[in-house]
């Protein structure tokens, strides 16, 4: 650290000291410093905001130096020396603060020493009192409190304690700070004993420690025998009947005990006493709780006997609800009343106050759990058909919360998963979940001790809570809970599964049903709102409007199911689509249900179970071709006639295109190949195969094909009218069908 020379502003100039010259190449950086013709000397600055300022200069004995080998110097402005009224000096030890008065003192730096340690601080701005200034100075609160061990010294503005610091006051003299130390004139102390300290004197001689000891000159005490002992106030032979002992102390020379308005040289000091070892053992109860309860510890003498010891608070008569004799002390459980700040428990026997004790009640706290049932999901209300999981609200600074339960409202269990709360049976309308404080800490007959009890801010509903189920899973268990039975028209009534195409004969198709099993229910699923729908279409695709259902169903456990029938089937081969699952209802469950697809149930079924239909239909072909003997082969322009159809059926009841065919055509109407031959055409029996695709009305009586025909013919008019010719022959063409009568085999 380079060597500082320190001088006020405005003062004269100050020397180097020890032949030393300002070398030539630093002049220019001394400003706002000036250096003397002579170099040997500096004058400070001339303006106070450069206090506090610093320059470093080089010095050496000559210019031949300078350049060899200069030397840094550092050169400070301070403020103007200040002064201190002396009796104004006042250390408040527990606050770790001094006091002064004094003039100049603005940017003054404070420095402090008492013993090994040392610091320092800064008064930036100071009070005006009067005609004189007041600072303030932080000082560290472990120092003693004894005047002549505190050894103070006030430097001006701008200048920092330093062992290389030299100072030099307004006329350019060197000023020593050997005598500027000083004292305080009054070292001031909150207290003299630790809060809440008691003195135990139920074994006889008693030590309790002092927090001054060394600003203690001499103690005496009442209805005892006091001296100090390696800072401890040492109690022998207390022969009192009240409950505090009154020590009578005498400070050391400008020490004094903060009291109130005033302060004191020769304080009394009056400290509790205790005469039984007595000791709050459970945690406290939180600030504001209704009712609490507290648990004491009592040793030695008073552990011996039952019901010999009362209890008071500042507000009256504590009542102590339980007692036990646990390893050799006693626990008694105390209900202490309303405490709100800290609280003195008195504990008396046989009109002599044998112990005290403080109890400091915990901040207040605000209890709210966070429900959910299991797997499923949060709640916000209290269930009453079944257990829901309980979060606990977080744990108070000591001793942990419990739920408890309200009688009417609602039950708590408790196993190794945690706690559960379920509403009472038949209970309704709203409650507020009860936590009561308890210490696991304390010993095992104690340990359910409710310290206090607290409600949540809130009311909770009580209702049954509704769960959503899994329809669609459920339906394929072995006991479905949703199911579709149908008959098969002899009597017979089959289950049918869900998510499968079933095929029903025609005859039974009354005798559908989808069975809801509300007996399968429990009482812990609450009501169900099922959603159920019934479609049901043609073979074409075609909407039976008749046989729709769409309804909202809400069930809950009964003894037996719920039916519901399937009805509005109108031909063969209708399909009927039939759904069950969750009502899109979410404010109806407890929990949000789950997807729908995985909540839904569905069967396919058709009506008929026929392979092969006959049917009638009317057919007009038009430009046939007939090949039969000469003269009768050709083109037949147009055609007229009824034709039975026996077709292939498919499961779904479309016929199959190819089918094998016979009827009565008139063939040639419009005339025939040959000329002999009668112009209105002739009649013939026809059959052979022929493929036939619906165009429009399919399945219905109107149904309306186009159809390619390949028959053999068997003209029965030329056989009749004697024509001449073969009556045999062989047609084929196409045709428009019109018609579909007939039955399903």
């Amino acid at each position: 650290m380079a060597e500082t020379l320190a001088a006020p502003v405005g003062g004269k100039p100050i020397p180097l000291g020890a032949d030393r010259i300002v070398c030539p190449e630093g002049i220019a950086g001394v400003a706002p410093w000036t250096v003397e013709a002579d170099r040997k000397s500096v004058r400070p600055p001339a303006r106070d905001d450069a206090t506090g300022q610093s320059v470093t200069v080089h010095v050496a004995a000559n210019d031949a130096a300078c350049a060899a080998a200069s030397a840094p110097l550092s050169l400070t402005a301070v403020g103007p020396e200040p002064s201190v009224d002396a009796p104004s000096v006042v250390v408040d030890a527990d606050a770790g603060r001094v006091t002064l008065h004094g003039k100049k003192l603005k940017g003054v730096t404070l420095v402090w020493t008492s013993g090994a340690k040392h610091g320092a601080d800064t008064c930036a701005t100071p009070e005006t009192v009067g005609a004189t200034e007041s600072c303030a100075f932080a000082l560290p609160r472990d120092l003693p409190a004894d005047a002549a061990s505190l050894d103070l010294t006030l430097l001006p503005a701008g200048l920092r304690p330093g062992q290389d610091v030299t100072f030099h006051d307004l006329t350019g003299k060197r000023a020593s700070r050997d005598d500027r130390p000083f004292h305080p004139a009054q070292v001031i102390v909150s207290r003299l004993v630790p809060i809440d300290t008691a003195v135990d004197v139920s074994t006889g001689a008693a030590r309790t420690p002092l927090v001054h000891p060394e600003a203690i000159a001499s103690v005496d005490c009442i209805d005892a025998t006091c001296d100090i002992s390696d800072g401890a106030l040492v109690v022998r032979n207390e022969h009192g009947a009240d409950d505090k002992l009154d020590v009578h102390m005498q400070l050391r020379p400008h020490v004094m005990l903060k009291s109130g308005q005033s302060n004191e040289t020769a304080p009394v000091v009056s400290v509790p006493l205790q005469r039984c070892p007595i000791a709050l053992a459970s945690a406290a109860p939180p600030a504001g709780s209704t009712d609490p309860r507290v648990v004491l510890r009592l040793g030695a003498a008073c552990a011996r006997g039952d019901g010999d010891i009362e209890l008071s608070t500042p507000t009256g008569v504590a009542t102590i609800e339980r007692s036990e004799v646990i390893g050799g002390d006693r626990f008694i459980v105390v209900r202490a009343g309303r405490i709100d700040a800290d609280t003195t428990l008195r504990a008396r026997r046989r009109g002599t106050v044998v112990g005290l004790v403080t109890v400091a009640p915990q901040r207040s706290l605000v209890a709210r759990a966070a429900l959910e049932i299991s797997k499923l999901g949060a709640i916000d209300f209290v269930p009453t058909n079944r257990w829901a999981r309980m979060t606990l609200p977080p744990p108070p600074r000591a001793g942990t919360l419990v739920p408890v339960a309200a009688e009417g409202a609602y039950e708590i269990r408790h196993d190794a998963d945690g706690y559960f709360v379920r509403g009472a049976d038949g209970a309704a309308g709203s409650t507020v979940l009860r936590f009561a404080l308890v210490d696991p800490s304390l010993p095992a007959p104690l340990t359910d001790t409710k310290l206090a009890e607290l409600s949540e801010p809130l009311d909770r509903a009580l209702r049954v809570a509704n769960v959503p189920l899994p329809v669609g899973a459920l339906a394929r268990e072995e006991k479905p809970l949703v199911e579709v039975d149908c008959g098969d028209g002899e009597g017979h009534v089959k289950k049918l599964p869900p998510q499968t195409t079933a095929f029903i004969p025609y005859r039974a198709r009354e005798t559908c049903q989808l069975v809801i099993h509300r007996e399968q229910l429990s009482d812990e699923d609450g009501a169900q709102a099922f959603q159920v729908s019934v479609s049901i279409s043609a073979s074409d695709g075609a909407a039976r409007a008749e046989g729709r259902v769409d309804r909202k169903l809400v069930l809950k456990k009964a003894d037996k199911p719920a039916y519901v029938a399937i009805t509005g089937v109108s031909a063969p081969f209708d399909r009927i689509i039939v759904r069950a699952g969750l009502a899109d209802d979410e404010n109806h469950y407890a929990v949000s249900p789950p997807e729908k697809s995985a909540a839904q149930a569905q069967w396919t079924i058709i009506a008929g179970t026929d392979r092969f239909r006959i049917y009638g239909t009317a057919a007009i072909p038009t430009g046939l071709f007939r090949v039969a003997d000469t003269g009768h082969s050709g083109i037949l322009t147009l055609s007229v006639g009824a034709l039975i159809r026996g077709v292939v059926l498919s499961k779904e009841g479309v016929e199959f295109p190819v089918g094998l065919e016979a009827g009565v055509m008139w063939l040639g109407v419009a005339g025939d190949t040959d000329p002999s031959a009668s112009s209105r055409g002739a009649v013939a029996l026809v059959v052979g195969p022929g493929i036939s695709v619906p165009i429009a009305n399919v399945s219905r009586s109107t149904q309306t094909s186009i159809a390619l025909h390949a028959w053999f013919e068997y003209e029965v008019s030329r056989n009749i009218l004697n024509q001449s010719g073969q009556a045999y022959g062989f047609v084929f063409g196409p045709s428009i069908s019109i018609g579909d009568v007939g039955t399903n085999l």
